[in-house]
């Protein structure tokens, strides 16, 4: 004997989880970037220098990544709703979410949004950058 499930996601569920991922795409998110900082300076920090104590990294990962929140606050509206949503998710989903990462990943949709498919008659102009897709 067989036994068939079916699951329905309730449309209110639906509506719910697409209200949150804009609402998530709003302003910039707030990170505990304590774990984030611990971490770099334990492992040996973020510096080439030698001899710099764990306590200096820890200050030096914080600094930087609120310096780069605060340029992010700064450039948040030139970013598309989806990239942002789509980023903060991928930002923190290996466990300590990081400014840089965020920024990074919206400055690489930001940039992949600006290509465009052209079809085989387009004729390569000076300066183009040119990448080719195929099925392997």
């Amino acid at each position: 004997m067989t036994i068939h499930a079916t699951t329905l996601i309730p449309a209110t569920a639906l509506a719910l989880v697409a209200q949150l991922s804009v609402a998530i795409a709003d302003g910039v998110p707030r990170y505990n970037l304590e774990p984030l900082c611990r971490g770099i300076a334990q492992q040996g920090g973020m510096s080439l220098l030698p001899n710099q104590g764990a306590r200096k990294d820890y200050k030096s990962c914080m600094t930087s990544e609120m310096a780069v929140r605060r340029q992010l606050v700064k450039q948040w509206s030139a970013f598309k709703a989806s990239s942002k949503a789509n980023c903060i998710s991928e930002s923190s989903a290996g466990g300590l979410p990081s400014y840089t990462g965020l920024l990074s990943c919206l400055q690489m949709a930001k940039e992949a949004g600006k290509m465009r498919l052209e079809g085989a008659d387009y004729v390569i102009q000076d300066g183009d950058i040119l990448h080719f897709r195929f099925n392997v």
